[in-house]
């Protein structure tokens, strides 16, 4: 019986062999060459696209298999931040049409700001009030600028929500520009902050003619501070800029030089120092809508070093 058995087992196990288990021949497998899998995967693979630069072709990377947010490379983390988008760039702006005025005055205490000179100036906008300590702040949020007046202006380099909507001070030429590169703007020239301040008609303060220490922060309205933006709102210019004079002196993007036929001889002259409009509430003369002062770009020990910006007017959207 046990022999039987035997017998039977082996049978079925060469029966089994012989069904194609231990056969040679086998399903062809579908395969791919090394170099098409290369090209497939090359093919295949997400990509990511990068923000399009101005006059430069989109940049794409490999996305990394890492989470939805994927670690940046260095050189992607060293690029600048992206700027600001506003629902509209003339967004809080005035706009001061193109057309003559007169630039600089007759003025024995102010011996820089002269002869007086007809100036063309090109359509453009301007910021209607002085940029905030709040806008400042969402700039240093969203970049990695070294701002060098920072613990100067706020304690422990914290902005007091008590003065978020006071100009913000402690700045520089240079901050002054980058924040407003950061908002797809520029600083204004020395001729549009003076015809954006006294229009045409010559006048000495945006008001007009008369001192009146109700209608600025000045020295000698004895406040020894800034204020918030917009709290003269009687003391407007002609396009409706607000604190044009005092509150805090605004950096424009021109040198401090000679005007045209003048014959002063000032060792400031040149491309060394930036001009200051405007006056401050620190100064007790300096707040006509002619006066000129004037600093090196990177100085920021003034806490009444401020600026407002401006823009082309032919990249206005009204």
């Amino acid at each position: 019986m046990r022999n039987i058995l035997i017998l039977l087992v082996v049978a079925l196990g060469a029966s089994w062999l012989l069904a194609g288990c231990g056969s040679t021949t086998t399903r062809p497998r579908q395969t791919r060459e090394v170099s098409e899998n290369i090209k497939y995967f090359d093919e295949h693979r997400p990509t990511t696209r990068q923000p399009e630069k101005a006059g430069l072709p989109p940049v794409e990377r490999i996305a990394q298999d890492n989470g939805d947010a994927p670690p940046l490379d260095p050189i992607q983390q060293k690029r600048p931040p992206k700027r600001h988008m506003m629902d509209s760039l003339t967004e809080g702006m005035v706009k001061v049409e193109e057309g003559k005025f007169t630039m600089g005055h007759v003025d024995p205490a102010v011996t820089d700001a002269g002869p007086p000179q007809l100036v063309d100036v090109s359509t453009f906008y301007i910021d209607k009030y002085e940029v905030t300590n709040a806008q400042f702040k969402k700039f240093l949020e969203a970049s990695d600028y070294d701002w060098k007046g920072k613990l100067s202006a706020w304690p422990l380099g914290k902005m007091p929500q008590e003065i978020a909507n006071h100009p913000v001070g402690y700045c520089s030429f240079n901050d002054a520009k980058a924040y407003a590169t950061w908002v797809g703007k520029r600083l204004p020239t020395e001729a549009e902050w003076e015809k954006a301040a006294r229009g045409v008609d010559k006048r000495k303060y945006p008001w007009g003619n008369t001192i009146d220490y109700k209608k600025c922060n000045v020295k000698g309205s004895n406040i020894g501070k800034t204020k918030p933006v917009g709290s003269y709102p009687k003391a407007v210019s002609p396009y409706k800029c607000c604190d044009m004079a005092g509150n805090i002196a605004e950096w424009v993007d021109s040198w401090y030089k000679a005007y045209p036929n003048s014959n002063q001889n000032n060792p400031d002259f040149g491309q060394t120092h930036r001009v200051l409009r405007g006056g401050s509430y620190f100064q007790a003369s300096g707040f006509t809508t002619y006066d000129r002062g004037h600093d090196k770009p990177d100085s920021w020990m003034k806490p009444y070093y401020g600026f407002r910006c401006a823009l082309d007017g032919d990249k206005g959207d009204d």
